[in-house]
């Protein structure tokens, strides 16, 4: 596998409509499950960086767990991403990689500074543009780094 077979899955994953206007008791499963299916793509040391800084945004599998199921429990049916363009890079026996220009339509996450998991209140849906490098290595993407467009 590569960076762009995977980096495709886990959108295709990404996109599946989970409407936030049935009751949690039917909407958690259908969350737990896409969450399950989006993460048979990340590596078990998944990270996600800040170009600018190198700092760690999301610093382990973990609080990426709490980052998306925060994302695909709030955002609703609504939720999209799209990649308008992509560069990759081939390697043979390396890592592959994709800097995909990205964009998220109706993203709910948690309010900046409070834990990934949105318990402690969500921003309201809104559009971003990213530009995000993902690695992959032994067959799973294992780091995503990003901007702002």
């Amino acid at each position: 596998t590569n960076a762009v077979l995977l980096c495709n899955a886990q959108m295709e994953v990404y996109n599946e409509p989970i409407p936030n206007n049935i009751p949690p008791e039917k909407r958690l499963p259908l969350v737990a499950e896409k969450l399950k299916r989006f993460m048979a793509n990340f590596d078990e040391k998944v990270q996600i960086l800040d170009l600018k800084s190198g700092g760690a945004i999301i610093k382990d599998r973990n609080m990426f767990i709490k980052r998306y199921t925060c994302v695909f429990r709030e955002s609703g049916s609504k939720l999209l991403g799209s990649c308008t363009k992509r560069f990759y890079y081939d390697a043979t026996n390396r890592p592959t990689y994709c800097i995909d220009y990205e964009t998220h339509e109706s993203l709910v996450t948690a309010m900046p500074g409070t834990p990934p998991d949105g318990k402690l209140g969500c921003r309201d849906p809104r559009t971003e543009y990213l530009i995000v490098m993902y690695e992959e290595k032994g067959a799973f993407l294992c780091v995503s780094a990003g901007c702002l467009a």
